[in-house]
């Protein structure tokens, strides 16, 4: 039952990462397209976007991590 029960977790775990994943990426080509449309686009504006856009994701990722490790650990 204890294999069954950290396998659910796993899964869980790798369902909210695509979840994360899927949502970031709306966010960024929404962001995208209103830069397009409102700033002279050029590559400095797509770093500027993208940085914060991977350092959330990175975030959120580890968030997920420390949920699943303290749940692993009760």
């Amino acid at each position: 039952m204890q294999n069954q029960d950290l396998s659910i977790v796993e899964l869980v775990s790798k369902r909210n990462k695509i979840v994360y994943t899927i949502c970031g990426l709306l966010v960024l080509l929404t962001a995208l397209s209103f830069a397009r449309y409102f700033l002279n686009f050029s590559i400095l504006y797509l770093l500027i976007l993208l940085i914060p856009f991977f350092a959330l994701m990175y975030w959120m990722i580890q968030v997920t991590e420390d949920i699943k490790e303290k749940k692993d650990s009760s």
